[in-house]
C-alpha cells in the first residue's frame, strides 16, 4: 500500500470521511503554514497568550495550590483539576516561555525531583 493512499481520507460506503475544521493555532503563522513562530513571538504571547503566567503565580504564592515538593530551581504541585489521582506538575521557578527555554540544569533538577516523587 502506498503512502498517499494511507494519508488520504478513506471512503466508507460511498461517502467520504469528513475531517474536523482546523481551529486557529496561535503558535503557527498563516493559514496552513508549517513554520512555527519565532521564539520572540512565542515569548510575547507568554502562556498561550495568557497574562500573567499561571505557573509563575503558583510559584510566587499568588495562586493557592498544594505544593508537594520544592527545590532551589523547581516546584512540584498538584494539578487542578487532576487528570488522574496524584497528577503533579513540576515547573521551574523562573518564567520560561516553553520547554525549549528551560536550561539543562533546571531540566536535570526537574527530572531528579520527578524521580524522588515517583
Amino acid at each position: 500500500m502506498d503512502l498517499c493512499r494511507l494519508l488520504r481520507p478513506r471512503e466508507r460506503h460511498g461517502a467520504r470521511v469528513r475531517r474536523a475544521p482546523r481551529a486557529g493555532n496561535p503558535w503557527r503563522t498563516g493559514s496552513g503554514a508549517r513554520a512555527v513562530r519565532s521564539r520572540a513571538a512565542r515569548h510575547r504571547l507568554g502562556f498561550a497568550g495568557v497574562d500573567p503566567c499561571p505557573f509563575c503565580e503558583i510559584v510566587d504564592g499568588r495562586r493557592a495550590q498544594e505544593i508537594v515538593a520544592s527545590t532551589d530551581g523547581v516546584v512540584a504541585f498538584l494539578c487542578e483539576p487532576p487528570a488522574t489521582p496524584g497528577h503533579t506538575l513540576i515547573v521551574p521557578r523562573r518564567h520560561r516561555a516553553d520547554i525549549w527555554d528551560v536550561d539543562p540544569a533546571e531540566m536535570a533538577e526537574s527530572m531528579e525531583l520527578a524521580r524522588r516523587l515517583a
